[in-house]
């Protein structure tokens, strides 16, 4: 997925009431710090903390995506 298609579905998911809580959880704290992220070292230190947290998650963002909802 591109980086327009993220920012993108970042802006979509935001307002949306049903993923409140799991917009505060860390995993996707981390997203939103990679796709708010500079470029650069910011960016590539964020991709690597938000995919880390993924593997922390047991490595599957769909199914941690329909638990946390």
């Amino acid at each position: 997925m591109n980086e327009s298609k993220l920012q993108k579905l970042y802006q979509e998911l935001c307002p949306t009431s049903v993923f409140i809580g799991v917009l505060d959880t860390p995993l996707f704290q981390a997203f939103a710090n990679y796709i708010n992220a500079k470029d650069g070292y910011e960016k590539l230190r964020a991709y690597g903390a938000f995919v880390a947290c993924i593997y922390q998650n047991g490595g599957n963002l769909s199914r941690y995506v329909q638990k946390a909802v």
